[in-house]
């Protein structure tokens, strides 16, 4: 018999239940399960692709069951003449627990199995091959994930698994080891347990009633006056789980309340200030739901991604405006980024570290030229020149460059913009000094900035979608380490030359980025981070909708 995960939940009284109802399949319906075997063979020699239904219920993975079963001459797994074996009484129990993975157990057809124990008399033909079906679907998801990211979000590129699931049955089968098989199949990362642990405290956690939301109003700072401070506070003290302060009718912004306001900041990916404003009013409002909606999404965003993020490897987290440098487990370098603002999304995806770029030009994206250059040209044609644009007669590689003067720029629409616009290295390019370069369809790349002032800032959504990063010196040593003699001096001289140069990263480094509104830290604690983009909703509908599969 397989043993119960030390770090399952305990079953529900309504799952103690259905295994209760599900015995029923014991010596009293002897007759009733002989020949299992071969309805089994008879359900799926006349099972339709598309259409498989088993006690009203939709069968998802019906070509791995006929390759399952028929390896194994249609023999049951989980029931016999007796009952539930052991086996399947224990991923029974593994399929009950899905939720917490931030999962929905009735995807494996536990609602179905309830129903067809609370008949007496189950067909335990229907019951195995739901059973099977479930645990290969579990599998797949834990895996690669329910939802298919590009389904909410065209420009999310994830790097999704594979999982052989009747290899993976088969191989558990003769292991002994079908609960733990199944359960391996979750991502491997350290955040991935902490968002699990955090999701079972938070569903666990005493759900005391929070009141009415506190009314937007001005901003507050230490020392002001506000009647509803008593409300912070209390609010406050109800997210720590503690009983209110003894000032606790105070219309006064204390140092006290201050110091947990920045406490609260600082959790949630504000500036930690002690200022109170809108994000920090809708932190204050968040209900215990959003928190579980959040874990749920992040738990599901991990299950896109391979089980190794590599040995060197840069992650940008889009929410948190944030870049880390990790080698071999180590933190290396972390610094403030500028990511792409709500109307220019900056996309998630991976790919490698390519090569970095010393003094680049800045090839003006065709819908800001459109957008945002032409209106300026047509008011001054000037305007390239004080912003050291270049305007080229198109993209070949025999573009030539043109004077602005000569064209008349009123009399070009938008949508017929002829021209390709660069703006020269130096001075105020919009890619400051470097620029890194990791290939991908989406033309994102990290680099510098002459807008220094923006890393201050509490949320860094300002870009047109690529990153901008606070220390593009440090994170091009450091790509260059050990790199033909790329040291401070020699990189700072490349970039006082003017030159635009090229160089080619040797050493692999993967670049993942992602979009986490929940994760941890750089001490391994968990933290918030503002859904900038909107994003956790609609993955936490998807996750709770019907299953779709590829194909």
């Amino acid at each position: 018999m397989t043993p119960t995960p030390r770090h399952a939940r305990p079953p529900s009284p309504r799952v103690v239940w259905l295994w209760l109802c599900l015995l029923a399949l014991g010596p009293a319906d002897t007759a009733l399960a002989a020949g299992i075997d071969a309805r089994i063979a008879a359900e799926l020699a006349d099972a339709r692709p598309g259409a498989v239904e088993l006690a009203g219920e939709r069968v998802h993975m019906l070509d791995a069951l006929r390759l399952f079963y028929a390896a194994r001459d249609h023999a049951p797994v989980w029931v016999s003449e007796r009952g539930y074996t052991p086996a399947g009484l224990n991923v029974l129990k593994a399929l009950a627990a899905a939720d917490s993975d931030g999962l929905q157990p009735r995807d494996y057809h536990l609602e179905a199995l309830e129903a067809l124990g609370a008949q007496g008399s189950p067909d335990p033909a229907t019951v195995e091959l739901l059973l099977t079906d479930g645990y290969f679907l579990y599998a797949r998801h834990l895996t690669e994930g329910k939802v298919d990211p590009a389904s909410l979000a065209a420009a999310w590129q994830p790097q999704r698994r594979y999982v052989d699931v009747v290899g993976l049955l088969e191989r558990a089968i003769e292991a002994d080891s079908i609960v733990e098989s199944l359960l391996a199949q979750r991502p491997p990362h350290a955040a991935y347990e902490a968002l699990r642990r955090a999701l079972a405290e938070a569903r666990q956690a005493p759900q005391r009633e929070a009141g009415p939301p506190i009314p937007s109003g001005p901003t507050l700072r230490p020392g002001a006056v506000d009647p509803r401070l008593p409300r912070i506070r209390e609010r406050v003290a109800h997210l720590q789980h503690e009983a209110p302060p003894v000032a606790a009718e105070s219309t006064r912004y204390d140092p006290a309340l201050a110091a947990s306001i920045e406490a609260l900041q600082s959790a949630n990916g504000l500036t930690a200030d002690g200022i109170i404003g809108p994000r920090t009013l809708a932190v204050l409002n968040a209900a215990p739901a959003d928190r579980i909606a959040a874990l749920r999404a992040n738990l599901e965003r991990w299950r896109w991604l391979p089980p190794s993020l590599g040995d060197h490897y840069i992650q940008v987290n889009i929410a948190a405006g944030s870049l880390q440098v990790v080698r071999g487990g180590e933190l290396i370098m972390q610094q403030a980024v500028v990511v792409g603002a709500e109307e220019n999304q900056t996309p998630a995806f991976s790919r490698s570290m390519g090569y970095l770029v010393v003094n680049p030009y800045w090839n003006v994206p065709a819908s800001i030229a459109r957008n945002e250059i032409l209106p300026a040209l047509k008011r001054d044609p000037g305007y390239a020149a004080r912003n050291r644009y270049e305007i080229l007669s198109g993209w070949g590689e025999n573009a030539r460059v043109i004077d602005p003067y000569s064209v008349n720029w009123r009399a070009i629409a938008p949508g017929s913009f002829p021209y390709r616009v660069r703006q020269r290295p130096g001075g105020n390019n919009a890619l400051g000094e470097l620029k890194f370069m990791f290939p991908n369809p989406y033309s994102i790349y990290l680099h510098d900035t002459p807008a220094k002032q923006l890393f201050a800032r509490g949320q860094r959504t300002f870009s047109h979608g690529c990153i901008r990063v606070e220390d593009p010196k440090g994170l091009a040593l450091h790509l260059l380490d050990n790199q033909a003699g790329w040291d401070q001096p020699r990189l700072q001289r490349a970039i006082d030359s003017d030159r635009t140069q090229s160089i080619k990263v040797t050493q692999p480094v993967a670049v993942h980025v992602q979009y986490w509104t929940a994760g941890l830290d750089a001490e391994g604690t968990l933290r918030w981070w503002p859904d900038v983009y909107g994003r956790d909703a609609p993955l936490v509908r998807a996750l709770d909708g019907p299953v779709r599969l590829p194909g």
